[in-house]
């Protein structure tokens, strides 16, 4: 099986799930913005939006889970790690940009629907988030900008999901139950209690700092988002390829 073959089989599944996910995500808008204008009255502003966050968390679990049956399947047909790692990744790209594209349509969608009822509003998380940024800006260049900055952000969150993926492939089960309850123990747990207790909530500030930073957010500079994302999926993507290159195969 050739590097187009393994990547043809990849996005199989993908372009099922993203279709799915499409029509849920624009029924379910349209269901809000009827349940807005049921509920609403003229003197009450409403919002519809935030349906980004929808598309993380599907492209995270989509990463998270696409490891296992990916490997299996194109190993059996002589296909390389290298030329699974590959098919993969493009893989992720395609989705990434159809997804990205989708969530930009669905926004579209939603501002369309709002100029029938003038208490509704429609926010992108990019308008919400650098705000200062798209003020009097052109509304298809701040579409262009919105795209770019869903894209790469899906790309960092998938590999990021991908990368746990293949560490949970990797481990045995101690392994697999200890990083599945460590994780969330010690950011919901460990971390604030240490935080508070001993460093004053610091580490909580750097954080925020930090993420301020490399987001561009009160620089209200969407181009260090892109950036930042880029570079984190390098990284999860180098990371991803160092784990799994010697990964053997399991039931």
């Amino acid at each position: 099986m050739n590097l187009r073959a393994s990547y043809k089989y990849v996005m199989n599944d993908n372009k099922k799930a993203l279709l799915g996910y499409s029509l849920i995500i624009i029924a379910v808008t349209v269901l809000l913005f009827i349940a807005t204008i049921s509920w609403s009255n003229d003197s009450n502003t409403m919002q519809i939006g935030g349906m980004e966050m929808a598309s993380m968390i599907f492209i995270f679990i989509a990463g998270l889970t696409a490891f296992k049956e990916n490997f299996h399947m194109l190993t059996q047909n002589s296909v390389s790690r290298k030329g699974t790692f590959t098919a993969t990744m493009l893989g992720f790209v395609t989705s990434s940009a159809m997804l990205s594209v989708i969530s930009i349509l669905v926004l579209l969608i939603a501002k369309l629907m709002s100029h029938f009822q003038s208490n509704i509003i429609s926010e992108s998380f990019f308008e919400r988030i650098y705000i200062g940024h798209v003020a009097g800006m052109n509304d298809i260049v701040v579409f262009l900008e919105s795209l770019l900055l869903y894209f790469v952000m899906l790309l960092m969150i998938v590999s990021i999901g991908y990368l746990i993926g293949v560490i949970f492939y990797r481990l045995n089960k101690i392994g697999k139950v200890a990083l599945a309850v460590g994780i969330p123990v010690f950011f919901t747990v460990i971390l604030p209690v240490v935080d508070v207790l001993i460093f004053d909530g610091q580490i909580t500030i750097g954080i925020i700092r930090f993420m301020d930073i490399i987001f561009g957010i009160s620089a209200q500079n969407p181009y260090l988002a892109v950036v930042s994302c880029l570079v984190i999926f390098l990284i999860t993507g180098l990371l991803s390829w160092f784990t799994m290159r010697k990964a053997p195969m399991k039931a």
